[in-house]
């Protein structure tokens, strides 16, 4: 039995508003602090009082107590008798700004409601593992997906809800909305695709063909052969291969919220995000790019990022990974590892599954370099533990994910040459990792346990680029991996021009769309059947785009399509067009590298 519970409703809202009743465990001692942990990008800036209203605490008869907001999250109530209903009003949208992921959504003109840490879900202090029942009263037409187990004590206009008793309720969310939901297993897991499209441009189903794939990337890349079973050819309609679950879930929600685009609008990328919300789910808010190889690539990293998360902090936590909500104290000093080498990790095994190209995986590592050069140089240990002392420590926190990452690489790099190729740092976390829930790792210590684990020579590197702020050295670096780097580079460039491929879910093939110039001779609506005689499906299409979007100069490439106004089948062959284009930051191939080299840059990129 519960033993506080939450109750939300969503079918009487006024002006934008949502009533919530919390209502207490039994208390031992005379007051109650009850803690609303907001988002961390909010926290520092907003008091409670800016997203609720209407605040008012009661004890069992009705009498009113008195409380006090103790800072920007947390409410004291005294002169409690071992009991406390708070009840309050949480604000609609437009009053706080920032990643859309971290945002508590009301939309009742939409059918939609987004609840989470941001006014729906607390804790009382000193009971924070206690049961927990939230209770939903909502529209009969909405369906609430979340990752929280659903009572049977549901109706068409209640659910029942409870959470884990090891996960923290704030770490949880629901997304209600009208149905539209899709499963799938695989890797001895079931995930579920819930899905909110403001325009309806966008469907569960759709993004299954992304996200199949990635699952099976992540679970391959933290197995003993480090991703290297490649998917080419699955149709992931029929796939019957069972992998083995490294994954550490039985079940899995996916869940995303896709925002309406104008025609023209200028897209502010920084609004939109990624978001791991527990240990079996993970929320992502999108523009709707609808029939993009935009939205498939932005869908595509984000889902893996989310997803390696249940490797690094799930996996390998210290004391002070949780993570962080403003009103704590310490932070961890590892943000390098938890959102950098995250997201390191989350491309090399959508390189190892193929799921990406060689050329792709430089290209992300160089649009990385670009950004960490826009950030003001600063210790990486010092920001995530002074994370939210100062606003220009919270300022730097995205280039965790860019300088980070590199950081990260680099590391890789540096096992790689001091072990002649036989060690790497996923081999080194993953050897440090499974350690039982309750036997976390000394946050002070762990860079300690990390050079112990693998080799002295990287403790000069993590005092030079993680606690230092040195700048990273990718001249050396891509010298060691038999590459040349570029800060500016005019180079020629093969195209077959400019049109996009995207999925046909009623032909079940690939399409042509949005054509302005091409060298096939192609149709809006042409049905893509082979490339090089390799059959082309949704399923596979991601494996073998690199063919006709990354062209080699000289090299020829055969298309089959069926033109959709005749059905008749039609082949091409041609050579890509060459044209010349500058970039920055750029990693090359020396074609005069020594062999050495060249076996350590498949070690990293392979572990082979």
């Amino acid at each position: 039995m519960a033993n506080y519970t939450i109750t939300i409703n969503l079918l009487h809202t006024q002006s934008d508003k949502v009533q919530v009743i919390v209502e207490s465990p039994e208390l031992q001692q005379n007051y109650a602090i009850y803690r609303i942990p907001a988002a961390a990008t909010q926290a520092g800036n907003h008091h409670l009082t800016v997203w609720l209203e209407d605040l008012a605490a009661y004890d069992r008869t009705g009498k009113h107590l008195k409380y006090e907001l103790i800072d920007n999250n947390a409410i004291m109530i005294y002169e409690v008798n071992r009991y406390v209903k708070l009840t309050y009003k949480v604000k609609g949208e437009n009053l706080l700004t920032g990643n859309k992921a971290t945002l508590s959504h009301i939309q009742p003109q939409n059918n939609f409601f987004l609840l989470n840490r941001n006014g729906f879900f607390g804790f009382f202090e000193g009971y924070e593992n206690e049961a927990v029942q939230v209770k939903v009263i909502k529209p009969p037409k909405l369906y609430g997906a979340t990752n929280l187990e659903r009572l049977p004590s549901y109706t068409d206009t209640l659910d029942v809800f409870t959470k884990p008793a090891a996960d923290p309720l704030h770490e949880n969310l629901i997304l209600y909305a009208l149905p539209d939901t899709f499963s799938f297993k695989t890797a001895g897991a079931r995930f579920t695709i819930a899905t909110f499209s403001e325009t309806g441009a966008v469907k569960s189903r759709d993004l299954y063909y992304i996200l199949k794939p990635v699952v099976m990337a992540v679970n391959n890349f933290l197995s003993l052969s480090g991703g290297k079973y490649h998917y080419h050819d699955v149709d992931l309609d029929t796939d019957t291969l069972q992998q083995p679950n490294e994954l550490p879930v039985k079940e899995y929600t996916f869940l995303f919220y896709f925002t309406k685009q104008s025609r023209g609008e200028n897209l502010n990328m920084s609004e939109y995000g990624g978001l791991m919300c527990s240990a079996a789910a993970s929320f992502y808010t999108l523009p709707e790019i609808k029939f993009s190889p935009s939205l498939y690539r932005l869908v595509q990293r984000m889902v893996a990022h989310e997803l390696m998360h249940l490797f690094l902090p799930q996996l390998l936590h210290t004391n002070l990974s949780a993570r962080a909500v403003a009103s704590q104290t310490q932070s961890t000093r590892h943000l390098w590892l938890y959102e950098g080498a995250t997201e390191y990790f989350a491309l090399l095994c959508l390189l190892r599954s193929k799921l990406i190209a060689e050329a792709d995986f430089w290209e992300e590592l160089e649009k990385k370099i670009e950004m960490e050069h826009a950030f003001e140089p600063m210790s990486m240990t010092d920001v995530s533990q002074n994370l939210f002392k100062k606003n220009k420590y919270s300022l730097w926190y995205p280039n965790f994910y860019h300088r980070g990452a590199l950081a990260a690489f680099l590391l890789d790099l540096q096992l790689a040459y001091n072990s002649n190729n036989t060690f790497s740092l996923r081999q080194l976390l993953l050897k440090l990792s499974n350690k039982p829930l309750q036997a976390v790792y000394n946050d002070a210590t762990l860079t300690d346990t990390l050079i112990a684990r693998s080799h002295p020579a990287i403790a000069r590197f993590f005092q030079d680029y993680i606690q230092g702020k040195k700048d990273l050295p990718y001249h050396a670096a891509a010298a060691l991996l038999g590459l040349n780097y570029y800060p500016t580079l005019t180079e020629p460039f093969a195209t077959f021009g400019q049109f996009w491929v995207v999925p046909n879910y009623k032909a079940k093939h690939m399409s042509f769309i949005r054509i302005t110039n091409d060298r096939f001779g192609l149709q809006d609506g042409d049905l893509l059947l082979t490339m090089n005689d390799i059959p082309i499906t949704i399923g596979n299409f991601q494996q073998h785009k690199h063919l006709i979007f990354r062209p080699a100069i000289g090299v020829p490439l055969t298309i089959t399509i069926r033109r959709k106004k005749n059905n008749e089948v039609l082949t091409f062959s041609t050579n890509p067009w060459v044209t010349s284009k500058t970039v920055n930051f750029a990693f090359r191939q020396n074609p005069n590298a020594p062999p050495e080299t060249l076996r350590r840059q498949k070690w990293l990129l392979y572990e082979e």
